[in-house]
């Protein structure tokens, strides 16, 4: 009976041996699985930060081009200025023309004018004078 208690306490030990070998490998296996969860936050991470930077760079084309269009639109307004401007001078040019048509016409009519009313002050003569020799007609028939 002396004999039983070492043997056991060395199935004990065994077991604890086991028990020990078993937690250590599923230390082990939790040991990779939290390497492999970091490597992957690790991952994660960098690609997160490619990301915000591949934003960062379209976020500021976006400005530059906001930029590009804003200077567009005002050459295009520019643009289109001038071409008022030109349609404007050439109305301009067609009216200035028109307003010296007339005034040549107005002047070609003033002496029109004048010359009519010469005309019809020889015409008022001629009319004065031929009334004239009428009642001078008139008289002498009757006398």
């Amino acid at each position: 009976a002396d004999e039983d208690p070492p043997l056991l306490g060395t199935a004990s030990m065994q077991n604890d041996g086991a028990n020990t070998q078993d937690v250590m490998d599923e230390i082990a296996v939790k040991i990779q699985l939290l390497n492999r969860e970091k490597k992957w936050v690790h991952a994660v991470f960098d690609q997160i930060k490619l990301y915000e930077g591949k934003m960062k760079n379209v976020i500021d084309h976006m400005k530059l081009l906001q930029g590009e269009v804003k200077q567009l639109l005002v050459r295009k307004k520019e643009m289109e200025k001038k071409v008022q401007q030109s349609n404007l001078n050439e109305k301009l040019e067609v009216a200035k023309s028109d307003l010296n048509k007339l005034d040549t016409a107005l002047g070609s009519v003033h002496q029109k004018r004048e010359s009519f009313e010469q005309t019809r002050d020889v015409v008022k003569q001629n009319i004065a004078s031929l009334e004239n020799e009428i009642m001078k007609l008139k008289g002498a028939e009757g006398t």
